[in-house]
């Protein structure tokens, strides 16, 4: 339960029925979760209320993702979802300025980029602020997922809700869109109980339509990745998806490339060659190719925080091959 991220909802179950016992050391061990989840969550809402006021006064718009929705506006206790950073959207032009006040709220970059590598890195900015207890932030600008879908962010943004966190107004995607980047993003690590979860609970909570789950799909490209999340909702969690949307994403003729980046044992260099084909022009595509392939120690101490290469080799090729194990 705890490696899987569901002990804290396993906790409130249990004890909001009182026909599911379990023994008692069991039962002390899920409380004890619940009220570190708590615990922590209070915590993440410190710095989340700090950001959304600054923000506010700046009148910079933020979207809340992942995590911090789903606590708030899913599970509606923030202690039965389980987070280990705040995650949060802005606009491509008002990054510079969310950047300038991240650092005087006191936070810095855990990975300190320079900005002629990020376009090689990653579109989201960890920043991390000391104190008696470390807070952990995921500065984004645009979603891109599995290296390969880079969702519009017009499209996005277009499907984003004003709502209130705390007093403050912030944004958050509409159900849709909320599902679909949940559920794309859940290949891009290993299989946990509170991924699908999380998806149930929008189902039952925010009832999305799925019409227009499909729609969104269609525009944003992402067809393929629903089409394998949707089949594992319907054969292991008996999930009630209409005849009409199945059957279109189970006939969506889907690149190659697509089931590769989300399937394949070797889907780690097929989304480093996705990455590779969008950089623009030969020069892009050469100092991609050399930046990974024969990184600097300063590169190298941006990635995995060490410029020692053969860290950087063993921390590549353990990511390989837990991709690879996972099929």
């Amino acid at each position: 339960m705890r490696s899987h991220g569901v002990a804290p909802w396993i906790y409130k179950l249990t004890r909001d029925r009182p026909d599911l016992v379990l023994p008692d050391k069991i039962s002390g061990e899920l409380k004890a979760d619940y009220y570190n989840s708590s615990a922590q969550s209070i915590h993440h809402e410190s710095c989340l209320r700090r950001l959304a006021e600054s923000l506010a006064n700046r009148q910079i718009p933020m979207v809340v993702l992942k995590g911090i929705y789903l606590s708030e506006f899913v599970y509606r206790n923030p202690a039965l979802r389980l987070m280990s950073d705040v995650d949060i959207l802005v606009k491509e032009e008002d990054l510079g300025c969310t950047q300038e006040l991240l650092t005087g709220l006191g936070f810095k970059l855990a990975i300190d980029v320079p900005e002629e590598f990020q376009p090689h890195l990653y579109p989201s900015r960890p920043y991390l602020r000391s104190g008696a207890s470390r807070e952990v932030l995921d500065l984004h600008s645009r979603l891109v997922l599995l290296d390969h879908y880079h969702l519009s962010s017009e499209t996005v943004w277009k499907n984003s809700l004003e709502a209130e966190i705390f007093g403050f107004p912030v944004r958050i995607l509409t159900p849709e869109m909320n599902f679909i980047h949940i559920a794309v993003h859940i290949p891009s690590h290993s299989p946990i109980l509170r991924d699908r979860l999380d998806l149930l609970m929008i189902l039952l909570t925010m009832k999305p339509n799925w019409n227009t789950i499909l729609d969104l799909s269609g525009d944003l490209g992402v067809m393929r990745p629903l089409y394998w999340i949707t089949r594992e909702l319907i054969d292991d969690w008996d999930c009630e998806i209409p005849s009409s949307v199945n059957e279109a994403f189970r006939s969506y003729k889907a690149p190659i490339l697509d089931d590769l980046v989300i399937k394949s044992r070797f889907r780690y260099f097929w989304r480093f060659y996705s990455r590779f084909s969008r950089q623009q022009g030969f020069d892009g595509k050469l100092k991609f190719l050399r930046l990974r392939l024969f990184p600097s120690p300063e590169y190298r101490k941006a990635v995995v925080g060490s410029s020692n290469p053969v860290y950087y080799i063993h921390s590549k090729l353990s990511y390989f091959l837990n991709l690879y194990k996972r099929n």
